[in-house]
């Protein structure tokens, strides 16, 4: 998977919008049930990273946006490669957050090198801008895997993507 330069979606004042590349993932449990959603906007295809290939103990956690649209609440953070070209852009324009001590994304690594752990609320939906490309190949012979989910409404916003409604 390629990253893509941020587009307008959620706040068109975001300071990521059309400067840094990334791919979006959503992190999102079901309310009722804390579980993944059985539906997506997305798409019928499903892919599950592991945390740990995404978001390493050295990486950096940026908030970028905060934004609602149809109701729904929206948290969007930049996972960066500290040094990375991203990282030093987020370092100048966000603010950094820390790994285990935020209320939109805990990460906690065990010892040992075994899977690491990630709490997220139920509300908002919590989106990860992830600023490098991922080798889909590689990470499904390591743990990642593909299912299929029921695929709800239609994916909208085109190119641009959906945009925050200013209200004045």
């Amino acid at each position: 998977m390629t990253r893509n330069t941020k587009d307008l979606h959620g706040d068109p004042r975001s300071p990521i919008n059309g400067h840094l590349n990334g791919l979006f993932f959503n992190i999102r449990v079901d309310p009722e049930t804390y579980q993944l959603p059985t539906c997506s906007l997305f798409g019928e295809r499903r892919l599950m990273i592991p945390v740990e290939h995404l978001i390493k103990s050295t990486s950096n956690i940026y908030f970028t946006d905060f934004y609602c649209i149809n109701r729904c609440h929206y948290i969007t953070l930049v996972i960066a490669n500290p040094g990375s070209p991203a990282d030093t852009f987020c370092r100048k324009n966000l603010l950094k957050i820390e790994k285990q001590n935020n209320c939109f994304l805990q990460v906690s690594y065990p010892g040992q090198g075994g899977p690491c752990s990630i709490h997220v609320p139920s509300r908002p939906i919590v989106e990860v801008f992830y600023t490098e490309n991922i080798d889909i190949k590689s990470e499904v012979q390591t743990g990642a895997l593909f299912t299929y989910v029921n695929m709800i409404g239609q994916r909208l916003g085109g190119k641009t993507g959906l945009i925050k409604k200013h209200l004045l």
